[in-house]
Order: structure tokens, then sequence, then C-alpha cells
């Protein structure tokens, strides 16, 4: 059985708005008919705003249709931006992964203390840093994971 999906269609809801959310899968550049369409979504549904993604590219026609229409376009440009940047704040270190570290940390301190050997105080020294490392990228992440909560409805 082949399956190919070339457009998905979604509505998000939050408290504060509902938005129609778009996905196209072509290689082919995306015309205006995809923002038509998701303009008449905005209406039809009434929704807040549209957003069309794509992983290909769309054509000038269809960013000046967007533009006056109010509809985020989201290119395969932007699309790898939000990727990296995602997967760059998108794991949180778990707690154990702390006591963890700090338990290593005073392991090859004692080490070194016993045996003064500057081997351990440099797997001390680096585990120290692994520690502050994970410590600010927790932070950094609570910073970029306040996402307020979507209910997704397939209106196909």
């Amino acid at each position: 059985m082949d399956f190919n999906v070339k457009d998905i269609k979604k509505i998000l809801r939050s408290e504060e708005h509902t938005s129609e959310l778009q996905s196209h899968h072509d290689q082919k550049n995306i015309g205006v008919s995809a923002i038509q369409q998701a303009y008449g979504g905005i209406s039809y549904y009434h929704l807040d705003r549209a957003i069309v993604i794509t992983n290909s590219y769309f054509t000038e026609a269809a960013y000046q249709l967007a533009a006056i229409n109010d509809i985020l376009l989201i290119d395969r440009q932007k699309l790898l931006k939000m990727l990296k940047k995602s997967k760059f704040f998108s794991s949180q270190i778990p707690f154990y992964c702390y006591i963890v570290d700090i338990f290593i940390i005073g392991l090859f301190y004692y080490i070194y203390l016993q045996l003064r050997d500057l081997i351990y105080l440099s797997l001390c020294l680096f585990h120290l840093l692994l520690l502050i490392y994970m410590f600010f990228k927790t932070l950094r992440y609570k910073k970029y994971t306040q996402i307020k909560e979507y209910t997704i409805h397939d209106y196909q």
C-alpha cells in the first residue's frame, strides 16, 4: 500500500487563539492556491490566523498574497532554522544526572587528595565544568519552553 501525504491541515486551539496549520510537502514552489485555501479556512472555521508550512519554497505571488491576508508562511529555510533551534533547546537534563555528576566530582576529588595525582584533579574539574554546563542548559531550556497548550483538531 503506497501512502503519500502531500498536504496536512490542522486546527490549533489555545485559550487565546485559534489557528489553522497547513503543511505542504512538495518539490515545486508552493503557489497562491495554498494561501487561498488557508484564507478560506480562516473565515470558514472562524480562526484568528493561518500558518502555511512547506519543505520547499513559496512563489513571490504567494508571499504577496500572504502578506495582504496576514498569513504566516514558513518555508524550507525558516523551518530548518526552527528545527536547529528547537534541538538546541529541547533536551531537559534529568535530575539524576546532576546527582551522578556531583558524586563523580566528589569521588575524583577524594582520589586526588589521597594520591596527589593531577589526572584526578583534572577529571574533577572537567566534571565540574560539565555540571555548570548542565545547569545553564537547564536554565535556557526553561526559558525557551514556555509554550502554551494547544488542542489539535483534524478538519479534513
